[in-house]
């Protein structure tokens, strides 16, 4: 896997690992893993991303999950993320294109 700062938040105690074939994506908050990202390939539509997020941490963490999103999964933002955990009706959250994004259950 190669590790990288967010491009706009270098001091931030976070890094991204994505692995060699760009499949799989790890937000990472000081050494805990905060969203793990798996591509899904197409089947009947557009290929997607499936993120599952555990928990949304402490405030700092909180933080660095919306700078994460906004520059990987630029249509997601923290409070979706926040919306599928508190809802309990779902862990994950599909990207499927840079216009859309859906709910979905695991």
């Amino acid at each position: 896997m190669k590790t990288y700062k967010l491009k706009e938040h270098k001091n931030a105690q976070c890094k991204v690992l994505v692995s060699d074939d760009n499949k799989r994506i790890i937000f990472q908050s000081y050494n805990t893993h905060v969203i793990d990202c798996n591509f899904i390939p197409a089947q009947m539509g557009e290929p997607y991303f499936k993120l599952i997020c555990n928990n949304t941490y402490s405030p700092t963490t909180r933080k660095q999950i919306g700078y994460f999103l906004k520059e990987y999964f630029p249509n997601l933002s923290y409070y979706d993320i926040k919306q599928a955990i508190n809802n309990n009706n779902c862990e994950s959250i599909g990207f499927l294109s840079r216009n859309k994004q859906v709910l979905f259950k695991l």
